[in-house]
Parts: C-alpha cells; structure tokens; sequence
C-alpha cells in the first residue's frame, strides 16, 4: 500500500466516499488507517473491522489509481486476517454443491417468503431482501430434461445467481442455441464471493471444481451470461494459484477461452431479434473496471441490436454480494444515487437492462415497488 501517493483522487470515483463523504471511507482513507493499525496498532479494532468490511470490492480504485495501488486487495487480506462470519462462510460453502439438488442451497431458499426473518437475517443479499425463490435451480431443470449429453461447441457456465434465482435467464440461452451450448456438469460458483470476504481457501477450492468441470472439452470457447462471473474467470481465477504451476496454467487457458457476451449474442442470436425502444442501460462496475478488454461491451451490444437507448447509468448500485447484509440502509442509499441518475433524464417509464446478475438483483428489489420499471438480463430481449 505503500504506493499511495495520496493524491485524493479516489475520492470522485469510491461509491462509499461518496456516500459518506467521510475521508475513513475513500481509499486513501482506508490506506492510512489500516497502515497505523498495522504497524502501530493505531486504532479500535471494532472500528477498524467496521473501515474493512465498508468495501464493495468495486475495483473502481485499484482501476483508475494513478499509482496502481491495490487497495481492494489489501481489504481482502484484513478480511481474511480477521475471518468472515460464521453464517457468510456457510452459506458460500455450500455454494459447492449446485448442480446437487439435495445438499444445494436452493433446498434452503425454497419456500422462505421474501419478508421472513430468516431471509432478512440470513440471505439479505440486497436491502429488500430476495426475490421469490424458484422452485428449481436451472442446472437442476436442465438435468430433469437431459443427462447433459449431447456436447456443443460452447461450454455454458451459469454462475450461482443464475442459477438459483433468475435461472430462466440461462434457460433462455439453452432454448436460443440448443446443443451448440454445452453445460458441464460439476460446475459451482465461480468463487467471486468467496474471494471478496478473504476466504481464498474456499475460493481456491471453488476454482478447482470449475477447472475440473471446464476441463471436459479443452481449448472449447466458454461463455456466461454475468458480467462479474466473466471478470472473476479472467482476472481472479489465474491470481489463485501460483504462477507456473499446473492448476495456474489452466486457470490461463481457461480464462484466454472466455469470449464475450456481446459478441457471442450479436453474432449468434437470432436474426430477426426485434428492436428494442425504451432502454436504459445499467453498466456494472465489474465491467466498468476490469471487464471486457475486447469484444462487444453492453453498450456496444446495443448498439449493434439497434436498440433505442434513453440512459446509460455509469454508476454503482450499491450489491457487492455481501456487503448489504452488514450495510443494508448504505446499499439502499447507494442503489437509490443511481436511481436518481436514471430519473434525472430518463424516462419514467423504461426497460433498465444489465448483465451483472447481483445488479440485476439490486435493481430487481429495489425498483419493485416503483411503477414503470421492468429490469431484465439483455438475453430476455432477443
């Protein structure tokens, strides 16, 4: 962390220090703070857990930091110095088991109604709590259908959000491209979570799964639907293991596989996709900062689909997986800023559309209750 040059100027771009416009919760803030604690032992450990956990893992800073100074890894590493909770790493692991219907998280989630004490104690992955529960998972209902035989050209990584609660997005993709999408069997979370709260061993664990199942069909193109699995299979896959190593060359080789979701929907879709009017973008921080590198982005794809674009919302809202079970009036407060970007010169009525699943999420619960709004994955419009 030395590398800070305290320039400041990761106070206009933190979602947090925006919020707060307290100099704690900017980068630098968090820099100087957690440099005395460390080698001083300046500071109240509660406070000091309260200035590590207030972190979406944006990315924002590390991205657009003149210095480069790795701030986001530097919370990941106090995290894990200082343990995740109890009910957050039982809820992760489990995240192993989901293609499995009888140990899966889903068995779970089936069932709590969305105002449950449970759900708002257990699950408040968003301020609102979580939408209705599917009765299903998608990998579930795809293995009702199939036994996952009949391999494509393109390996289909779901992702847990998907998954478990909107998995008629990727039922979408299965039904747009058939057997040229192969679902490997054996896939789990992409460890992103897991990653975020410090518990690397976990995420390391999560990888080797996903390496074992995407390993099926080598050098085969791999596509997923989610914004953030997408930068997690790129940037953090390869960061767990050490360089050179077996499992660090096929974390590469996997990665250097991925192609994009824009390209891949524009060039492989339907050719008769309608035009879309009505659209406001929402683009997601993990594609903001560090996503694609080539390739169609969201705009790009809609551009390239003609749809009519009213708003596009460069601006966080407020998920960041867990953070808004410890944060859940600072999440909302984030989500309703980039509500106001969209009211202030988009239409009330309009389509927000986003391809991170935890914004699709955030944006789901948090415009519920508000007419005029539909929130959908781009998918759901072709």
């Amino acid at each position: 962390m030395s590398s800070c040059s305290k320039c400041g100027k990761c106070h206009s771009f933190c979602p947090l220090y925006r919020y707060f416009l307290d100099e704690r919760h900017a980068p630098r803030g968090k820099v100087h703070l957690l440099e005395g604690y460390r080698a001083k032992g300046v500071g109240d450990d509660d406070f000091i857990e309260t200035v590590v956990w207030a972190c979406l893992q944006c990315g924002a800073c590390e991205h657009l930091c003149p210095s480069k100074t790795e701030v986001a890894e530097a919370i990941r590493r106090e995290r894990s110095e200082m343990g995740a909770p109890y009910v957050l790493r039982e809820i992760l692991s489990r995240l192993s088991h989901m293609g499995k219907s009888n140990t899966s998280i889903s068995r779970i989630l089936k069932g709590l109604a969305v105002g449950s004490g449970i759900v708002s104690r257990l699950f408040k992955v968003t301020p609102w709590g979580l939408p209705e529960v599917p009765r299903s998972s998608f990998l579930e209902e795809i293995s009702a259908q199939s036994p996952l035989r009949g391999k494509g050209s393109t390996l289909f990584f779901v992702g847990c959000c998907q998954n478990y609660l909107f998995p008629e997005i990727p039922m979408k993709a299965k039904r747009l491209f058939g057997d040229s999408l192969f679902v490997p069997p054996g896939q789990t979370c992409c460890g992103l979570p897991a990653w975020s709260s410090g518990l690397t061993d976990l995420a390391r664990d999560l990888v080797k799964k996903n390496l074992d199942s995407l390993s099926q069909m080598e050098d085969s193109p791999i596509l997923t639907l989610c914004s953030s699995c997408a930068y997690t299979i790129k940037n953090v896959w390869p960061r767990l293991f050490d360089e050179g190593s077996s499992l660090w060359r096929r974390a590469v080789a996997v990665s250097r596989n991925l192609v994009s979701m824009g390209e891949f929907l524009v060039k492989k879709g339907p050719r008769n996709a309608p035009n879309v009017r009505g659209v406001s973008l929402h683009i997601p921080c993990h594609e903001r900062h560090g996503g694609e590198t080539s390739g169609l982005d969201l705009k790009g794809m809609a551009r390239e689909l003609n749809w009519a674009i009213e708003e596009t919302v460069d601006a966080c809202c407020g998920q960041g997986g867990g953070f808004a079970s410890r944060f859940s009036s600072v999440s909302a407060g984030i989500f309703e800023g980039a509500l106001a970007r969209l009211r202030q010169s988009g239409p009330k009525e309009t389509i927000v559309v986003t391809n991170c699943s935890g914004c699709l999420l955030q944006w789901k619960m948090g415009t519920r209750d508000k007419d005029g709004y539909k929130v959908c994955h781009p998918i759901e419009l072709l």
